[in-house]
């Protein structure tokens, strides 16, 4: 093989996201809306390992809560996140 020739692999991610405030959600990433309809639970996989912007918008009935959060995800692998609402002791 030339050494002048290689091969560059990017490392990949896969994420979960799920609802756990009793809404559905839509998700876009990095400007993408990966899904038309809203759902409870969500996989995304063979993400590249870098800097991405999740938006998030949390449909309960007719009200709509739009939500960014940008992701850095250093290492490939799986990886899960839950959408929870703030609880009072």
């Amino acid at each position: 093989m030339n050494t002048s020739q290689f091969i560059l692999f990017q490392a990949q991610v896969n994420i979960m996201i799920s609802d756990e405030t009793g809404s559905s959600f839509l998700l876009g990433v990095d400007g993408y809306l990966q899904n038309t309809e809203p759902v409870k639970k969500l996989i995304i996989e063979k993400l590249d390992t870098s800097k991405h912007l999740l938006n998030i918008h949390l449909i309960k009935g007719k009200d709509t809560l739009k939500l960014a959060r940008p992701l850095h995800l250093p290492k490939n692998g799986n990886h899960q996140y839950v959408i929870m609402q703030n609880f009072e002791k």
